[in-house]
């Protein structure tokens, strides 16, 4: 009876240990996505970072193409009233 009780004791100690090592296994995998996951995200940051810093170039040469025109525009307007 005591074997029994020990055996059984026993089975169920190896039932939780497998059960334990499934959840470690699941956890792991879950950290590693959790970790690619926020890479893509960091990265995707940086990409969007990048594209602002260009577009605010691109602004900043268009409004001086626009004040640049708006000069020229001036200016012959100014000659072809004289």
């Amino acid at each position: 009876m005591i074997e029994d009780q020990f055996s059984r004791q026993t089975q169920e100690l190896d039932t939780r240990k497998t059960s334990l090592l499934e959840e470690r296994e699941e956890l792991d995998l879950l950290r590693k996505d959790l970790k690619k996951k926020k890479e893509e995200v960091e990265t995707a940051m940086n990409t969007i970072s990048s594209e602002r810093d260009i577009l605010n170039q691109m602004q900043s040469t268009t409004d001086m193409e626009i004040t640049v025109l708006n000069n020229e525009k001036y200016r012959m307007k100014e000659e072809c009233r004289t």
